[in-house]
Formats: C-alpha cells, structure tokens, sequence
C-alpha cells in the first residue's frame, strides 16, 4: 500500500469519527434545548448551546478535512470567533437579565 493510499484511509477515518460526533453534538443540542424548556433549566439550555458551538465547530472542521494547510487555519480562527461572539452574545444577555 502506497503512501497516499493510508492517507486516504486515515482521511476517511477522520471524517466518519467527525460525522458521529457531528451527530451525537447536534442531538445532544436537540434534547438539551427540549429539555431545559420542560425543566425551565438556564443551565441545561446554556449547556445546549454549548453543544450547538461544537456542532458548528466541527461541521467547519468536517470541510477542513484534506485540505490545504491554510484552509484549516482560517477554519480554525472561524471556530475561534464563533466561540468569541457566542460568550459576548451570552454575556449581553446576561446583563440584559440582571438589569
């Protein structure tokens, strides 16, 4: 087996692992959210979108898979500002509510 053939193969691997996750993290999302309504627990539902982030990071990560170098460092610095604006947006909210 050539080089570029466990290449492939390891890139393959990567993504089905990203996919389950993917899945798993939106799921987890899906029934945090469900949940933290019927309990009207801000923990859970803060917890949920907590999930949601990760779902999205690795939904950028999935197309980040096999390609260039610099591709996967924008991708990253996209996860990085996703995660930013998501606490200042929380943090706001948070404010809001506390009057």
């Amino acid at each position: 087996m050539s080089n570029c053939e466990c290449q492939k193969i390891a890139k393959n691997a990567e993504r089905k692992i990203l996919w389950i996750a993917l899945f798993l993290k939106a799921l987890m999302f899906v029934m945090g959210i469900i949940f933290g309504q019927l309990a009207q627990s801000t923990g859970l539902i803060a917890d949920s979108l907590d999930m949601l982030l990760d779902a999205l990071a690795y939904s950028i990560i999935l197309m980040a898979v096999g390609r260039s170098a610099q591709f996967k460092i924008i991708s990253s610095m996209c996860c990085g500002v996703l995660l930013f604006y998501l606490a200042l947006l929380l943090s706001q909210k948070w404010l809001v509510a506390r009057g």
